[in-house]
């Protein structure tokens, strides 16, 4: 009896599964496109499994997935062949949009292992024997651009991220959201050129990334596009010190009912401020700001109260400075102890008024209270500067021994995090003070390798190409580093809806 009534509540089930092999057996089109599904979703599992490893095995087992990929890729570009789009065209364009995932994924996969050269092969094959619309052409597209240019090949990579903006515009998906890895191109585009010293380049990139965001403000004023195009125009004068036009798109951003209308209104004096060097301007919004904001606000109060600091610091105000951020310590400690800044600004206070014992105890806490920052390693090259300019040499003898100590040990201790890599810039740094060129230039591109496509990497680069060039008389070497500015990318889309 027990058999007999699992085998009655499993007829349904079995006569299912029985339909659809026989309607399968009954349709080739249908048939090879449940193959497909079957190979890419075994493809998939694979790779969920790889994702849970430690990272340390993830790039090696990624690339034992991908011949995975790679059967789902070539099958179904055999099933497309030996099918006909007008007799079944549903499972005809099913197959395509498989085809589009297992080859955008095995792109992906061979980008992980550095295979850059196989993506721009697979890439262009996908968009000459699929026919491909809407999002997967897009991805299709902004993926093969991304591959060239990691693969070197700069100017193929420009041809294409430019018939990708064109053919997308404006760059939102079916939903109507933005597409911000196209509307972000002219932007980071200008940014790489700028970067690599070429000021013919630089200029016509600026003029383009302009005229895209303009046209897009002006051809759509209503839209998502428009609103990030102004945020992106203001990023753009922002890189070219255009500081007036900076203030302009930011208060095209300005609507006084959005969430974000006071944070806008504090850019803009930090524009003032720091831009334009219009103190008298900065401090009337920061006063003004801080009527409006209550004083139990603890994200945006400490962050203009800061500001102000900053900008009394500026105009020799020292006392007036310090005061600012003694009430910011003491009012919202929390925001004083995540910002080392504000530390290194209350040493700096004493220090320019002549008071070195209260600055170096100051900035001791600085280098205690915050390890691993910015300001804290910078603390102990200023230090070492500091006291060598009071001939106090052997002090500056240790510490500078204590710095690369330091250094060394937050690099072994966040070892693959954001602070082993600022930790090999400041050591960096350090040797190039001592003089120790070649040292520096090492350790700079080695962080390179170590962190791709990072801020750090970008920055260590680009003091390592004046160091090869400048220090070192070694020109190609700096043409080389320029090189590896230009295939810096931010990654790959996966294959799915952008």
């Amino acid at each position: 009896m027990m058999m007999e009534r699992i085998t009655i509540r499993s007829l349904p089930a079995m006569l299912l599964a029985a339909a659809v092999i026989w309607s399968c057996s009954d349709n080739p089109a249908l048939r090879m496109r449940y193959q497909a599904e079957k190979l890419y979703h075994g493809a998939e599992r694979q790779l969920q499994d790889v994702q849970v490893r430690p990272e340390r095995e993830r790039v090696r087992s990624a690339e034992a997935v991908a011949p995975e990929y790679a059967r789902v890729w070539a099958f179904c570009l055999t099933a497309l062949d030996s099918l006909s789009s007008q007799a079944h065209p549903v499972e005809y364009h099913e197959i395509e949009y498989l085809a589009f995932k297992a080859a955008n994924r095995l792109s992906q996969l061979y980008s992980s292992s550095g295979n850059f050269d196989t993506c721009v092969t697979i890439l262009n094959r996908l968009l000459r024997q699929v026919s491909l619309n809407n999002s997967p052409l897009r991805t299709t597209m902004f993926n093969l651009g991304q591959a060239l240019q990691a693969s070197g090949a700069w100017d193929s990579a420009l041809v294409v991220y430019g018939n990708v903006l064109d053919r997308f515009c404006p760059p939102v998906d079916n939903s109507g959201e933005v597409v911000y890895s196209l509307l972000n191109l002219p932007l980071n585009i200008f940014r790489i050129v700028t970067m690599t010293g070429d000021s013919a380049a630089a200029a016509q990139h600026y003029e383009q990334a302009e005229r895209y965001y303009r046209d897009l403000c002006e051809s759509y004023p209503q839209s998502a596009a428009a609103g990030a195009s102004h945020g992106n125009l203001a990023r753009l004068y922002e890189r070219a010190g255009q500081w007036e036009k900076v203030i302009s798109q930011l208060r095209a951003l300005s609507d006084t009912t959005a969430d974000n209308y006071l944070e806008i209104r504090l850019n803009v004096a930090d524009v003032y401020a720091t831009g334009l060097k219009n103190t008298d301007s900065a401090l009337s919004i920061y006063n003004d700001l801080l009527t409006q904001i209550d004083v139990s606000d603890t994200l945006l109060r400490p962050r203009v109260l800061f500001n102000q600091s900053v900008v009394r610091m500026d105009l020799q105000q020292y006392n007036e400075a310090r005061e600012i951020l003694v009430d910011l310590k003491r009012n919202y400690p929390r925001y004083y102890s995540v910002t080392p800044m504000a530390q290194f600004l209350m040493a700096g206070s004493f220090e320019q008024q002549g008071n070195w014992s209260r600055a170096e105890t100051e900035y001791k806490l600085l280098i205690e209270k915050y390890h691993g920052s910015d300001q804290a390693m910078t603390t102990y090259l200023h230090l070492i500067d500091s006291y060598q300019k009071q001939g106090r040499q052997e002090e500056a003898r240790r510490w500078r021994h204590d710095a690369e100590d330091y250094f060394d040990r937050t690099a072994a201790r966040r070892a693959g995090t954001m602070m082993e890599a600022r930790a090999l810039l400041h050591k960096a740094e350090l040797y190039a003070r001592d003089e120790q060129w070649q040292n520096a230039a090492e350790i700079l591109t080695a962080l390179a390798d170590k962190f791709p496509n990072t801020t750090v990497a970008e920055l260590g680069i680009l003091r390592a190409v004046t160091i090869y060039r400048d220090k070192l008389s070694d020109p190609r070497r700096a043409d080389s580093l320029i090189g590896r500015l230009k295939s810096s990318t931010g990654g790959a889309s996966d294959g799915g809806e952008t």
